[in-house]
């Protein structure tokens, strides 16, 4: 098989696997898996696979945002065991339930001064990211999971960064009843 042949094969495969990977995506509705096509037109093999790959890109993206912390409980007396983890409990109007001993080291407050405060806005100041909060909220309305990095402000004032982490707390009845945050600083 001549070398023309071969690079046509191994171009051909790639191609199939890469409409295939398109075809999952769509299936699993992926909204990112039909890039738009250029106004100058693009049917190409070689826009296929640049949409493709776009495609997985994004997805990867998204998962990775969402991605779970190890160790991450999925119901509220897992969130309540002791952990080393910064955690923070909010029943699902977004009150604050509970808060264990490594978050009131991170943050600096006790949790009689928090218990019942709605949010966590006293963390926030001048360089809290605001579309970030804005994307937690809607997060925490929607009982959605978000995994992000942002600037928060420990009781005395310092600033810090941390990855902070928002998950649905289930019970028994698989229904969401609470939200974990989970807090930890980024050097």
């Amino acid at each position: 098989m001549s070398h023309r042949a071969k690079t046509v094969r191994a171009v051909s495969r790639a191609l199939s696997s890469a409409a295939l990977r398109r075809e999952a995506l769509d299936a699993a509705g992926d909204p990112f898996a039909r890039m738009p096509t250029p106004p100058w037109g693009c049917e190409s093999d070689a826009c296929s696979v640049r949409r493709s790959t776009a495609a997985v890109a994004r997805r990867l993206a998204v998962q990775e945002e969402a991605a779970l912390v190890p160790g991450t409980p999925h119901t509220l007396s897992g969130a309540l065991a002791p952990s080393d983890q910064a955690r923070v409990v909010t029943d699902l109007r977004g009150e604050l339930v509970y808060a264990n001993r490594a978050w009131e080291e991170l943050c600096g407050y006790k949790l009689e001064e928090v218990k019942g405060t709605m949010g966590l806005k006293f963390l926030q100041g001048p360089l809290t990211e605001k579309d970030k909060v804005l994307k937690i909220n809607k997060c925490v309305r929607e009982q959605q999971r978000v995994n992000l990095k942002l600037h928060n402000y420990q009781k005395n004032g310092e600033l810090f960064f941390n990855q902070i982490q928002v998950s649905p707390l289930t019970g028994s009845s698989g229904r969401v009843t609470h939200l974990l945050g989970i807090l930890e600083k980024v050097e």
